[in-house]
């Protein structure tokens, strides 16, 4: 042992050693004042980080004591003095530490220590003002893009928890109050149009830019319930029907879309069993079937809104010419009517699609030259205009065509031309296609009816029945079935002249109807067309319509 330690004390762990070469260094002198050196006093150091025994390396030591003891690459050291004034080797911090020394502000390239909590304070934060933003900030109340209100936070009861109705509805009110909630749905909408997932959304975007409504499946035999409805209906009013269905902007589109894409669209299935419908149905009066895609497909020009799933004028003007065929009127030339063309229309497909950098349309009213009087059984007032422009200033404009959908809507020709007093009354059972089609067909008749059944829920057939009455003198009595209020009014007169009094109670013309008189004479119902009814539904709409089925 005392041979080990001549041998320059290899004998003695590697840390000891240098310890004690720095006690050397250091100069210390032994507490007697002799030569012999003595142990030192005891110092307080920093800790060190503990290194491997001698059986971690192998069971051997290789090297000096003084490679074994040598920092590492990437350390440091200081020097700093002991309370006796000597000098004490730190402890050597690799240059990579974000720990900062003596309290420093991080100069040496460190970060200061409350750096580290800038991170975690700034999730704090937001998770406190978050749900303060949910609950306290004030949402839009609607929303124009979208075309649709904001969701509502539902009540919270036991049947909505257990059901599942709360959760859902929390969720969509807590989206409807994201912040920047357009720019957010408008970024999804075209990342999915960018990465090719258009099949994913409701909204198709043609090689001309146009937004189309993605196809949609159709159950055949609702279709037949709905169609059998209308066949029903034609036979029990005694009167010309006929049913307009439009076609898809979709499948009219066909050479803008792939044929993959066009594939979808099923209206030539669907017109097919329309058609065969009606055909089978043989009432006595079956009602005439009016196609149109063969004029729409054909057509140069567009016929369908950019923005709107609905016809523009033109495919208006295309139909109308086509119902003029069914039931051979003379259709007016387009220059009998004046045209104003507004700017900035955007349609249900575009607050559909999130696209919102689409181009916007124009819309145009064609203005007919008949006064006319419109009313409507939901709204008070009598209105001198087929177009109400108050919805011109919003971004969807297409409620400007007899102020929207109603359920019961008279426009009255205040003037009407012989041929009109001849025509009587169309009585109209429709979807919103049919609004833009008024301004084209007033001239052609003295009165238009319009029913959505959607809103309706009264008998159309009593309807039907009370204008028959009123256009050939009947009595009265059948125009109450509406709640005109008329007491069961006698309409012959002992001159052989109508008491167009009672029969104006409902608002009908009938000075020129012929009615019994004393001389025994009186006019034949072919002398005067007292009805025509025509259903105006999109194809879409005459296949999946519920409200169809109130049709009675």
């Amino acid at each position: 042992m005392a041979d080990s330690r001549r041998r320059g004390g290899q004998g003695q762990p590697p840390d000891r050693r240098i310890e004690d070469s720095g006690e050397n260094r250091r100069g210390e002198t032994p507490l007697d004042g002799g030569d012999a050196p003595k142990t030192a006093e005891p110092k307080t150091a920093e800790p060190k980080a503990a290194e491997p025994e001698p059986a971690a390396l192998g069971g051997r030591r290789s090297g000096s004591a003084k490679s074994l003891a040598a920092p590492d690459a990437g350390a440091r050291s200081e020097r700093t003095a002991l309370p006796d004034g000597s000098p004490q080797e730190r402890e050597a911090l690799p240059e990579h530490s974000l720990i900062p020394r003596d309290g420093g502000d991080g100069g040496d390239g460190s970060i200061p220590a409350v750096g580290d909590m800038l991170l975690p304070l700034l999730c704090a934060a937001l998770l406190l003002v978050f749900p303060l933003y949910f609950i306290f900030a004030d949402a839009p109340v609607f929303f124009e893009n979208e075309k649709r209100y904001a969701s509502t936070l539902p009540d919270f009861t036991a049947e909505n928890a257990l059901s599942g109705a709360w959760s859902e509805g929390a969720e969509s009110w807590l989206a409807d109050k994201m912040p920047l909630r357009s720019f957010w749905v408008g970024l999804n909408a075209y990342f999915a149009y960018a990465t090719g997932r258009q099949n994913a959304t409701d909204v198709y975007i043609d090689s001309r830019g146009d937004l189309l409504e993605k196809p949609a499946a159709f159950d055949a035999a609702e279709l037949s319930k709905r169609i059998g409805k209308i066949v029903d209906f034609a036979g029990a009013a005694n009167a010309r029907t006929a049913v307009l269905a439009v076609p898809s902007a979709g499948y009219v589109a066909k050479p803008y879309l792939p044929g993959y894409v066009w594939s979808g669209y099923n209206d030539e299935a669907l017109f097919a069993q329309i058609s065969a419908c009606i055909g089978d149905a043989r009432p006595a009066r079956p009602p005439g079937f009016i196609d149109v895609r063969g004029e729409f497909m054909d057509s140069g020009a567009p016929l369908f809104f950019r923005t709107d799933h609905h016809w523009n004028m033109d495919g208006a003007y295309t139909a109308y010419a086509a119902i003029c065929r069914q039931w051979g009127l003379e259709p007016f030339p387009r220059d009998r009517f004046g045209v104003s063309r507004h700017a900035g229309f955007y349609g249900s497909t575009y607050s559909a699609s999130g696209l919102w950098l689409t181009k916007a349309d124009d819309i145009e009213l064609w203005l007919p030259p008949e006064q006319v009087s419109v009313t409507f059984s939901d709204k008070d007032g009598e209105y001198g205009s087929l177009f109400f422009e108050s919805h011109l200033a919003a971004l969807d404009k297409y409620p400007v065509f007899l102020d929207g959908n109603h359920p019961l809507a008279t426009v009255e020709n205040m003037a009407p031309s012989a041929e009109a007093r001849a025509a009587g009354t169309l009585l109209m059972i429709k979807d919103s296609y049919a609004n833009s089609l008024v301004p084209l067909l007033i001239g052609h008749y003295s009165k238009i009816v319009l029913i959505d059944l959607r809103y309706y829920r009264q008998s159309a057939s009593e309807v039907a029945a009370a204008q028959i009455a009123n256009a050939t003198g009947a009595n009265a009595q059948a125009a109450n079935a509406i709640g005109t209020g008329v007491p069961d009014a006698d309409v012959s007169g002992a001159d052989g002249g109508a008491n167009a009094q009672a029969a104006n109670a409902t608002g009908v013309d009938v000075s020129d109807v012929g009615v019994p008189g004393a001389d025994g004479g009186a006019a034949s119902a072919d002398a005067r067309r007292a009805l025509d009814i025509l259903f105006v539904y999109s194809a879409k709409n005459l296949a999946s319509d519920a409200d169809l089925l109130w049709l009675r």
